[in-house]
């Protein structure tokens, strides 16, 4: 359910710091979901905290080394903050 009701809230574009508080309610429930840890990030990088985008982004890589959008978000992150190496290795 919670992640049914984040979902709808990345379709609206509403608020970016609710979902970011919803997404860190559902990453602490479920430290294992490596799609709520990327939307975690994205929307903590939407809200402007890099910082913590780019944690939750690599959690989700941790959790998902498969997963090409992941790491692709995580990688773009890593180009804006002008780590080019960084973003070149994902």
């Amino acid at each position: 359910p919670e992640m049914k009701a984040a979902e709808e809230m990345r379709k609206t574009e509403g608020n970016p710091l609710a979902l970011v508080m919803r997404m860190r309610a559902v990453t602490e429930k479920e430290p294992g979901n490596a799609l709520a840890w990327l939307w975690r990030g994205q929307a903590e990088a939407t809200a402007g905290d890099f910082g913590s985008a780019w944690d939750s982004l690599t959690k989700a890589v941790d959790l998902d080394p498969c997963d090409p959008y992941a790491r692709v978000t995580r990688a773009g992150l890593a180009e804006k903050a002008g780590r080019l190496r960084v973003a070149y290795e994902d």
